[in-house]
């Protein structure tokens, strides 16, 4: 579908028009979709390898900022053809009520063009890709949280470390003392 130029053409006693339509792929890029499984994938956390998911996370906030920045371009897009749509809707309309011989209204105008299915079309186009583009930016908020337990099970695997360390030393040095202990009864 194309947004075509909105002309009028005289037939007889009326007036007929050419319909307007919306072209979502001038804002729409079908590669680079967000996905809900996939994100859950990315937000995962693997706790046998801590190593590999904080190497794979700043990899993983680049994808989805650029994803982030493209939604924010669509939706900025289709606002655009929002109001390309609205003013062309509202030059129809208004040159369809004085092609009737009426005095147009500015209510009665915006009314036509608020009732308009190609106006209403541009509006739902651009209500999905700021649904899409805030659905973005919340899996952006996510990757930050996803950091920060990473960091936290970093330091809690770092301080299990530590204390493995010490129980290992300790039943080292139980052992030693015991060692010592049989060299000296001489057992």
């Amino acid at each position: 579908m194309k947004i075509d130029d909105l002309e009028t053409e005289k037939d007889t006693d009326s007036i007929t028009d050419r319909r307007v339509t919306l072209d979502s792929s001038k804002v729409e890029s079908k590669n680079d979709k967000l996905s809900t499984i996939q994100l859950r994938e990315d937000l995962s956390i693997n706790d046998a390898d801590l190593d590999g998911e904080m190497s794979q996370q700043a990899g993983l906030y680049g994808h989805y900022a650029s994803l982030s920045a493209m939604a924010h371009l669509q939706a900025d897009k289709a606002k655009i053809r929002v109001e390309v749509t609205r003013a062309k809707c509202y030059r129809l309309h208004r040159n369809r009520i004085i092609a009737k011989g009426q005095k147009p209204t500015e209510p009665q105008i915006e009314a036509e063009v608020m009732c308009d299915e190609t106006y209403i079309a541009a509006l739902e186009l651009h209500a999905t890709y700021k649904m899409q583009a805030a659905m973005v930016k919340e899996a952006l908020e996510a990757l930050k949280q996803k950091r920060d337990m990473l960091v936290q099970k970093g330091v809690a695997k770092r301080e299990e470390l530590k204390g493995e360390l010490f129980i290992k030393n300790k039943e080292k040095e139980y052992e030693e003392a015991k060692a010592r202990a049989k060299a000296v009864v001489g057992r």
